[in-house]
């Protein structure tokens, strides 16, 4: 599955600052490295850290991302977890990656 991004509001918010940018991205994707790490560990249904994700993939456009998290708090299913890991591995691909095809 190809995931498409786009980085309209993370630019606004830094009035088109592509270092600030750069920086964002870099914060946002720690944070949800870390919150990725604290659903792994986790024995109880994590619906704030799923729902802090939601709003992460909302923040660069990845409408996969959303629907993902959204998937996953209705049906609360363990391979949808291993679907939302595989969509921020391409995520953080494309954010690293200049050359990728950001929209």
């Amino acid at each position: 599955m190809e995931i498409s991004i786009k980085l309209d509001m993370l630019s606004e918010i830094v009035f088109h600052d592509k270092t600030l940018v750069k920086d964002l991205i870099d914060s946002l994707i720690q944070d949800m490295e870390e919150h990725f790490d604290q659903l792994k560990a986790t024995s109880e249904y994590p619906f704030k850290t799923i729902h802090y994700l939601k709003s992460s993939f909302a923040m660069v456009g990845c409408v996969e991302g959303i629907k993902s998290c959204e998937k996953l708090i209705q049906t609360k299913d363990p391979m949808d977890f291993q679907s939302l890991v595989l969509i921020f591995e391409q995520l953080k691909e494309k954010l690293l990656n200049p050359q990728s095809s950001i929209q």
